[in-house]
């Protein structure tokens, strides 16, 4: 989780190598709040659990990339595809686009390879012939190979937020105040990187230290042209995109078909209504 600013609410950091793990570590009182694409908590509800959205980190950076001989969606028949988990904000968007294009996904290989990073190493070593990937990941083998793959389709229209903050009812309301300064300082971050990309950068070199600065920048740039970084802590998803995105994953059947269509279902304005006002 991106925070910046004085306060006495001390954020740490927990990875977790799959999507399933890290819900099942919020359920379990491990961590407060989950960081994560929209999915995860959308499926948590609607499988009983009292927990809520409360704002947006990062929009929809997610692109699905294969071998350059795979030149159309209906090239992905018998290819090998890896996936993060069954489950997964991604695999959502797979399926719209098997939808989308008539594909039969009882036509592809479909392999289970958790983690972005671990997806892009897959296909350079050849164990996989398309993939979603995050954009940061997406140069990586770009550079590595180039001339070798090329994105087959941009999801950026795709209602579905890859960083979410999410957290048990209880704890959110028993510490609205924490997850308020949460929201201000991730808006008070996006907003000094839209300033001063630069800053943007320095965070990526931090956190991937052994990628060149010159490539993060153009990572950063990408992600600030598209608007990924939310300056506003995910408003525009959270309200009328946000029933869309529920449309979205009725028709893929990523969600039942008769889940609810009331955002107030999922999400709860509250923290970050406050966070936009300090």
């Amino acid at each position: 989780m991106q925070a910046q600013g004085d306060s006495n609410v001390v954020a740490t950091q927990e990875f977790f190598q799959q999507s399933e793990l890290a819900a099942q570590a919020l359920l379990q009182d491990d961590i407060e709040v989950l960081h994560i694409g929209v999915l995860t908590p959308i499926n948590a509800i609607l499988g009983g659990a009292d927990l809520v959205i409360f704002a947006v980190d990062v929009g929809n950076d997610w692109v699905l990339v294969a071998e350059n001989e795979i030149a159309t969606p209906q090239d992905l028949a018998g290819k090998n595809v890896g996936i993060h988990s069954e489950t997964s904000t991604a695999t959502a968007m797979l399926a719209k686009t098997y939808q989308d294009n008539g594909i039969d996904p009882g036509t592809i290989n479909t392999l289970i390879v958790p983690g972005s990073a671990n997806r892009a190493q897959a296909i350079l070593q050849g164990q996989l012939d398309a993939t979603p990937l995050l954009l940061q990941d997406v140069g990586t083998i770009l550079e590595e190979a180039p001339g070798k793959f090329h994105v087959l389709v941009d999801w950026a229209d795709i209602p579905l937020a890859s960083g979410v903050l999410a957290a048990k009812r209880d704890w959110y309301e028993a510490n609205l105040d924490a997850a308020t300064e949460l929201v201000r300082r991730m808006i008070a971050t996006n907003t000094a990187w839209k300033a001063d990309p630069s800053l943007a950068t320095d965070f990526l070199v931090e956190q991937f230290p052994d990628s060149s600065r010159d490539y993060l920048a153009s990572t950063a740039e990408e992600y600030l042209s598209r608007g990924l970084w939310p300056t506003d802590g995910g408003a525009a998803f959270l309200g009328d995109e946000f029933v869309a995105a529920i449309e979205l994953l009725k028709s893929t059947g990523s969600i039942p078909a008769d889940a609810s269509d009331d955002p107030s279902t999922y999400v709860d304005l509250r923290a970050m209504d406050a966070a936009l006002q300090r």
